[in-house]
């Protein structure tokens, strides 16, 4: 019994877990300072992530903040597809298969920001369930460079 136990237990954690490979072919991720406050130490940043990654499409940024590796705050925004009107917006010359979300930062605090982006395969035909894709990870100041 202790055996059959164990091997539901292997199959319902490969059943659940999301995909977590890498693939070299991927977009890089990076991110575009756009704006500053009257603070002068808050920006406005733009993150921008592959939109499609292992077949999934890129939904949520997670934004996380550590102080001396102690999660202090947690939060996320949806991430939307570049649209060809927005290219000109960012000033980028092809901005074609990125998804972006924006967040405000203090300067002073990037080193502390790690951003995490979730994928999402489509809902399939036959039941309509929407099962979770790849994750991906970023320090923000690695972004920023």
């Amino acid at each position: 019994m202790k055996y059959f136990a164990l091997i539901l237990m292997l199959l319902s954690t490969s059943v659940i877990a999301c995909s977590s490979s890498e693939q070299l072919e991927e977009l890089p991720a990076f991110s575009k300072v756009l704006q500053s406050s009257a603070t002068e130490k808050v920006d406005g940043i733009a993150v921008f992530v592959p939109t499609i990654i292992e077949g999934a499409t890129a939904t949520k940024l997670r934004i996380s903040f550590f102080e001396n590796e102690e999660l202090i705050l947690q939060t996320s925004v949806e991430l939307d597809e570049v649209l060809k009107d927005d290219e000109e917006i960012y000033n980028e010359a092809d901005l074609n298969g990125y998804s972006v979300g924006y967040l405000y930062a203090d300067r002073t605090q990037i080193k502390n920001i790690l951003l995490t982006a979730s994928y999402e395969f489509p809902p399939t035909e036959s039941d309509g369930i929407i099962m979770c894709g790849p994750m991906r990870s970023y320090k923000l100041h690695e972004l920023m460079r």
